[in-house]
């Protein structure tokens, strides 16, 4: 084939292919036309487009405010909050109320429950449903007599003492975690087991409590005599002691409120013949109280406050007696009489003037009155002896007819006399019969008698008085003067 030189081959494809464009040349009009079709088009892409990322970034914005929201948390009245930084605890003890810190990962709060917990731990033996309500009831005496002859540690609970004895006790442990450093205990134990934690140390530290001490001791919580009382723990304050200090050494941040026993009993078997003994003990002491309580009554009662110093150097003279001091013993009396008459005395190199009262006082006040009362009956007779003897030199038959008719006058007064009254004698013989007044007989006599048992008593009060001062005296060898 072919082809004049001068002839386009691609100019002559393209005339034999139909064309799928074609292209007009449009003027102006044509133009402003599409224009005005486009523009509200992309107006409106625009406004949504603007509407758009507004709604993005307020999005956005109330994210970023609820993520930092999240770190505010309430921490209860009954908890205590610890602020974590990155898990590094920054505020370990957060007051009660809304608290602040990063929101999560970066921070959070924990909260710590601060509230007093209570557990109970006994060690007590197996016991029925039905002895359980009367223990609880009735007390311990209910069980008194009954149970086996053997415990079974894997059923029975019970406490060893250091005497080798058995008792048995209920406990309440009452705890809380440490208000100012509540992180310790979130730190060093694991929450979920930390009440475990407590229980078992408190039952390690009453078994070590009541291994250190008697069944006497621990029962009733006084001494034994050997053992120094101002050393004396109860059971109760070394089992708490020993369980603070367990729980202060694994830094738990806990903090024992009370531990105390609410219910001992020795062993059943042996609980009559124990508290047999202990109330004999009791009615003892009991005795030995009421017996110093009426010493005391007595001596108040004779002395007043006074009693003890008197007493004291009433022994003092007698032991000064005893060892043959007599300058010393003549030293003691004396400062005992002053004491007795409520004179300022010096004992000791200290000068003392205690209150006496009571009967010494009644004793001192009737002797001093009978002192005085002797001595002035004894000058009115001096005076009245003058007197007569004066008025017997100056007139004898008056002052004899005088005296002789008081004589007769005391002598017609006395209780025994009787008085009868005659008519005058007229001419002849009388002859009277005269019986005594039974009535006024009796009287006298009852009226002796009772005087005479009254001197016996108080011959014997003073005899017996002297017999115990001798007695106290022993036989030392020393006589007391009548």
């Amino acid at each position: 084939m072919s082809q004049n030189p001068g002839t386009n081959p691609l100019s002559t494809r393209e005339r034999r292919q139909t064309a799928s464009v074609r292209l007009n040349e449009t003027g102006p009009s044509a133009a402003a036309e599409l224009a005005s079709m486009m523009d509200p088009a992309t107006k409106s892409l625009a406004d949504a487009l603007r509407i758009s990322y507004r709604l993005l970034l307020a999005s956005i914005v109330v994210l970023v405010a609820l993520y930092f929201g999240s770190g505010v948390q309430k921490v209860g009245e009954s908890e205590r909050g610890m602020r974590l930084l990155f898990g590094r605890v920054v505020s370990p003890s957060l007051a009660p109320g809304a608290q602040f810190s990063a929101p999560p990962p970066i921070g959070e709060i924990v909260k710590v429950r601060v509230d007093e917990q209570s557990s109970e731990i006994t060690f007590f033996p197996n016991l029925s449903d039905n002895e359980q309500k009367s223990l609880d009831k009735d007390g311990p005496t209910v069980l008194a007599g009954g149970g086996s002859d053997s415990l079974d540690p894997n059923a029975n609970g019970q406490l060893i003492t250091a005497d080798g004895s058995i008792a048995h006790a209920r406990w309440t442990i009452s705890w809380r975690r440490d208000d100012l450093r509540p992180d310790f205990s979130e730190r060093n134990v694991n929450p979920e087991h930390l009440s475990r934690i407590v229980l078992a140390i408190a039952r390690r530290s009453i078994v070590t409590a009541a291994a250190s001490m008697t069944l006497d001791e621990m029962m009733r919580n006084i001494p034994d005599e050997g053992r120094n009382p101002e050393q004396f723990r109860t059971i109760e304050q070394r089992a708490r002691d020993l369980t603070q200090r367990a729980l202060d050494d694994m830094n738990a941040g806990v903090r024992v409120q009370q531990l105390v026993m609410t219910q001992k009993f020795p062993p059943r078997r042996v609980m009559p013949d124990y508290y047999r003994v202990q109330s004999a003990e009791s009615d003892a002491g009991a005795a030995v109280l009421e017996s110093e309580r009426a010493w005391q009554q007595a001596m108040q009662k004779t002395a007043g406050d006074a009693a003890a110093v008197i007493i004291d150097q009433i022994d003092r003279y007698e032991v000064e007696l005893l060892r043959g001091d007599t300058a010393e013993a003549e030293r003691t009396f004396a400062a005992i009489n002053k004491l007795l008459l409520g004179e300022p005395v010096e004992i000791d190199g200290a000068v003392l003037n205690p209150r006496i009262s009571g009967d010494v006082t009644s004793r001192l006040d009737q002797a001093r009155q009978e002192r005085t009362t002797m001595v002035a009956a004894a000058r009115s007779d001096a005076e009245l002896f003058a007197a007569k003897l004066k008025a017997f030199q100056s007139n004898s038959l008056v002052l004899v007819n005088t005296e002789w008719s008081d004589a007769y006058s005391t002598f017609l007064g006395r209780p025994g006399v009787q008085v009868l009254l005659l008519p005058p004698q007229t001419a002849g013989r009388w002859v009277l019969n005269i019986n005594r007044d039974p009535f006024l007989a009796r009287e006298q006599e009852m009226q002796r008698n009772t005087e005479e048992f009254q001197r016996a008593q108080q011959q014997r009060v003073r005899e017996r008085e002297r017999a115990q001062f001798e007695q106290r005296l022993g036989n030392t060898g020393t006589k007391l003067a009548h």
